[in-house]
């Protein structure tokens, strides 16, 4: 479920395209995502596409629209506001909502941390601004733009891909490598249950599959004879062969169709188990 609330507010400078995401603190201490909502509904000022505080997130600007935020920069890039809080436990969950908006909106784009920039960096790239958010900020807090960037790229797990690949099942494989078995594995026991089912013919499932194809097909062969048989005989006693054809026909079809096999599985591996 996405933690970013729909509340477009205005439009921007003309079409935008981004090749990357820009995160911005507000210099504007303790006021919340909401209240700059409000502020900018009211007021011709700059904004960006995306504003959150220590418990919820707006989108405020279409995404494809262009934001007055980073001087030179702007046709470059989507951009977030992190309110900027006045006690460490609202920081700490600030950061934490943030990193979920910029997760979110990466994924959307279908782009890694590579695309993620802060001010200060769209600043020295681009010029036309010399902001450096949101990092004096975090610095306030004892917290840095890199572990910010860590912290999204993990999925706030702690947790990064690389992570996940360097994890080792029980069986000493990387974990990818180890579900990749217990799948193979899981359809091996499969094939094996049905196997050990049996038809009602006594058969395994296969083989009394195989055996009702060739039923079958010795039927159609039967069918056949039978229908040349029944027009010699038309034709020597005068009759329509099509119309006595068809009836027997009809009639051997209908019996095909109604032909059912019963399958009476049993999982050996639990009755060894148990």
């Amino acid at each position: 479920m996405s933690v970013i609330k729909e509340s477009i507010i205005r439009h921007g400078h003309g079409p935008l395209n981004p090749s990357y995401f820009c995160v911005h603190s507000t210099a504007n201490i303790g006021a919340t995502a909401k209240n700059h909502v409000d502020y900018w509904a009211a007021n011709d000022v700059p904004c960006t596409h995306l504003v959150s505080d220590w418990t919820e997130a707006y989108h405020t600007v279409p995404y494809d629209e262009l934001c007055w935020q980073v001087g030179n920069g702007n046709a470059c890039v989507e951009g977030l506001e992190i309110c900027e809080a006045t006690n460490a436990d609202d920081f700490r969950r600030s950061i934490e909502i943030a990193a979920q908006v910029v997760r979110e909106r990466l994924a959307a784009h279908s782009w890694g941390i590579d695309r993620l920039i802060c001010h200060a960096e769209a600043s020295k790239r681009w010029g036309g601004s010399d902001h450096t958010d949101p990092i004096p900020y975090f610095a306030k807090w004892g917290y840095s733009w890199e572990q910010f960037k860590q912290l999204v790229d993990k999925g706030g797990t702690g947790v990064s891909s690389q992570d996940l690949y360097d994890t080792k099942g029980n069986d000493g494989r990387n974990i990818f490598d180890s579900v990749i078995q217990t799948r193979n594995e899981l359809k091996d026991r499969a094939m094996d249950a049905l196997w050990q089912a049996k038809g009602n013919d006594g058969r395994n499932i296969f083989d009394s599959v195989i055996q009702s194809r060739y039923d079958i097909a010795d039927l159609k062969t039967q069918l056949a004879a039978q229908t040349a048989a029944i027009e010699a005989l038309s034709k020597a006693l005068g009759a329509n062969p099509a119309d006595i054809s068809k009836i027997v026909a009809d009639a051997v079809r209908a019996k095909l169709d109604s032909l059912e096999i019963s399958v009476t599985a049993t999982d050996k591996t639990t009755e060894k188990e148990g």
